[in-house]
């Protein structure tokens, strides 16, 4: 059955182990993943799949279904094409990342985000010749939370164009008012680069700091070019 845009279900009734349902993702992906011929030219679709056990991964259609697609998730974070069993873990971090996505929304306006700043050293003199902004979140009950988990989740939740404003605008604030005469770096997140207003980030930054521009350096991870980078690519 076809469940909507590009995702389809697949039910399996009287099934007698796990290896007969592994066997037959198998199958289906090798059909789904080989490639066709359209119009005389060879057309490549990718496909992914994830798997849940009726009454082991859920007893309701919509928490089947759920963890089914949680499943999913993981295998196209493995690697895609190729198919995943639901396990507890992945319902624990799909709840930890809906947790971690309302607490940030509010995280800027209760002053929990800030900046450490980690010194850019000339290997030569040994002088600084300037820092990079380290983005951090103190949580008032969890305490310090990475961002390597945080991060994630404001760029698939749209949180990062706010986040990364404010890293921006504060970063050039801390340079003018305490790092006279040093260059500093900001990382730029693949997502915040694609969004239209990015420049216009830029420049309120620099505008209210008065920084001059030749003192901030832009950090962007080679990803942004993995997936539609045309808006990222005008920004630059």
């Amino acid at each position: 059955a076809r469940l909507g845009g590009d995702e389809f279900a697949v039910l399996l009734d009287d099934v007698r182990s796990d290896e007969e349902v592994q066997h037959l993702a198998q199958r289906l992906l090798g059909v789904l993943n080989a490639p066709g011929e359209v119009n005389g030219r060879t057309v490549s679709v990718g496909a992914s799949m994830g798997i849940a056990m009726i009454p082991e991964h859920g007893t309701s259609i919509d928490e089947v279904l759920g963890n089914a697609d949680l499943a999913l998730y993981a295998a196209k974070e493995a690697g895609r094409g190729r198919c995943e069993t639901f396990a507890a873990w992945l319902g624990e971090r799909s709840r930890r990342q809906m947790s971690i996505e309302q607490e940030l929304r509010v995280a800027l306006s209760r002053s929990e985000l800030y900046l450490e700043w980690q010194p850019i050293v000339d290997a030569q003199t040994w002088k600084v010749r300037g820092a990079e902004a380290l983005l951090r979140w103190w949580h008032p009950t969890s305490g310090a939370i990475s961002p390597v988990e945080f991060v994630p989740v404001a760029e698939k939740s749209g949180l990062i164009g706010e986040i990364g404003a404010w890293v921006l605008g504060e970063a050039c604030r801390t340079a003018v008012q305490s790092m006279p005469g040093l260059c500093i770096s900001v990382n730029v997140s693949p997502v915040q680069l694609m969004r239209v207003g990015f420049l216009d980030d830029v420049a309120k930054a620099l505008k209210d700091s008065g920084l001059a521009p030749q003192r901030v350096e832009m950090e962007i991870t080679e990803s942004v070019f993995l997936d539609d980078a045309s808006t990222a690519l005008v920004n630059l």
